[in-house]
């Protein structure tokens, strides 16, 4: 590990040829016949074993039978060699509020995520989706499946409580006993007050929630809480804030902290190598698969950012370091915002969407598209790719690696990547990892 970190800290500072992978990039988001979507297909993940993408779609047709409420959220899983689309939380048809079009929600732009063994799904649904009777409310909520029975249960609701504001990000842990979770609403716990964009937890043995982001006196923190990531071994959870009650921070920022599972001391993650602390935005952190390095993005000045574009940087847990991967082949930042960091498993090689056009010839200025980051020689690969090799002609996010680090799915509102693609939709893909 120590010779892999050194070999990435020197091909980062002298960066490497910037590419476009070689096509094939292949759809998911069809149906078994292969229809496409008549709605958005959109923020994708894996089941662990690699067999299976799942992800949320407003499409209606890519089921065997119609969902009971078409107008609501539902989870898509794609089994990737019989090509069965199987509709996970179907619910049942149920009169209240109207469906929410969670496409269009900033805060939902998370994917549904397995327990380690597959053995449960946490993911985000509504009262439109009829998986809870007490859910009555006209807003978004977190559920976890256990998928072997179908047996849902509504976390961000313990006993019956309808939630006055929305729930969203569902996180778990590998081994699938503890579920997390962000909320505005204020009332999911009795007695206690939270202030909006509160972290809970769940204790999936005992159904007993828990506010997690609190100060040291177990009060609500005086900030809002964002993007949770539980460590790979379930022990810890970070997260980015703008709380200035956890620590003295610079005045209208946001960073990066960890805290143990149970609560205790906060570590503050977004800073310098010599305790500079992160004086922008800083968000989205991402562990590694080994636990021993952090991804984020963050447009803070004091890390060399210009205080406006995000760019990703690796922290690594052991030494401190931090060190921006966001580059060109001279080393020199993107031109234009990155996003949504993801680790291969073999923590070799970083994933993520970029607006930026000096990363590979070609690339379409208005457009994301996703990038691979290998950590050891430098080299930055756009995969979000026609069959030419071109980078697509619209918008691609969210990238998430296979469990076996050979695949990348991500979502894309390009019509190009592959042929047919006539739904003006956004869909879900796949693309080979390069090498």
């Amino acid at each position: 590990m120590k010779i892999r970190l050194l070999l990435a800290a020197t091909a980062l500072t002298l960066g490497a040829t910037p590419l476009c992978a070689t096509s094939p990039v292949t759809r998911v988001s069809v149906s078994a016949t292969g229809a496409q979507g008549n709605g958005e297909s959109y923020n994708p993940g894996w089941h662990p074993s690699g067999c299976c993408v799942v992800f949320y779609t407003q499409a209606t047709n890519l089921f065997a039978a119609p969902p009971p409420n078409p107008t609501a959220t539902q989870v898509a899983m794609v089994n990737l060699a019989t090509r069965t689309v199987t509709n996970m939380a179907p619910g049942t048809a149920v009169p209240g509020p109207a469906a929410i079009n969670t496409y269009n929600c900033t805060p939902c732009k998370t994917h549904p995520v397995f327990s380690g063994d597959g053995k449960k799904l946490a993911f985000y649904a509504e009262a439109a989706n009829g998986l809870d009777p007490t859910d009555t409310g006209p807003f978004i909520d977190v559920f976890v499946q256990t998928v072997a029975t179908g047996a849902v249960v509504r976390i961000s609701g313990p006993h019956g409580i309808v939630g006055n504001n929305s729930s969203y990000v569902p996180i778990i842990t590998a081994a699938g006993t503890i579920a997390g979770f962000v909320s505005t609403a204020t009332n999911l716990l009795p007695g206690v007050t939270t202030r909006p964009v509160s972290l809970f937890t769940a204790n999936l043995k005992t159904n007993a929630l828990t506010l997690a982001s609190t100060t040291a006196t177990g009060t609500s923190l005086n900030g809002g809480v964002a993007e949770p990531s539980f460590s790979p071994g379930g022990t810890r959870i970070a997260f980015a804030t703008n709380a200035t009650d956890i620590a003295p921070m610079p005045p209208g920022s946001t960073n990066i902290f960890t805290r143990g599972i149970s609560g205790g001391a906060y570590t503050l993650i977004s800073k310098t190598g010599s305790g500079v602390i992160g004086n922008g935005l800083s968000t989205h952190p991402r562990w590694s698969a080994d636990g021993t390095m952090m991804a984020f993005q963050s447009n803070a000045t004091a890390f060399g950012g210009d205080g406006v574009t995000p760019q990703i940087y690796i922290k690594n847990l052991h030494t401190g370091t931090l060190t921006l991967v966001s580059t060109d082949a001279g080393g020199n930042p993107g031109n234009g915002a990155s996003d949504h960091p993801a680790f291969s498993p073999d923590g070799t090689k970083l994933a993520l969407d970029t607006a930026a056009t000096n990363f590979a010839p070609g690339t379409v200025a208005g457009t994301n598209q996703v990038a691979v980051k290998n950590l050891i020689t430098g080299a930055m690969t756009i995969i979000s790719v026609t069959p030419a090799g071109a980078p697509g002609d619209s918008n691609s996010n969210h990238p998430q690696w296979s469990p076996d680090g050979t695949r990348i799915a991500f979502g894309s509102s390009s019509d190009d990547l592959v042929p047919g693609d006539t739904n003006r939709k956004q869909d879900i893909f796949i693309a080979p990892a390069p090498p």
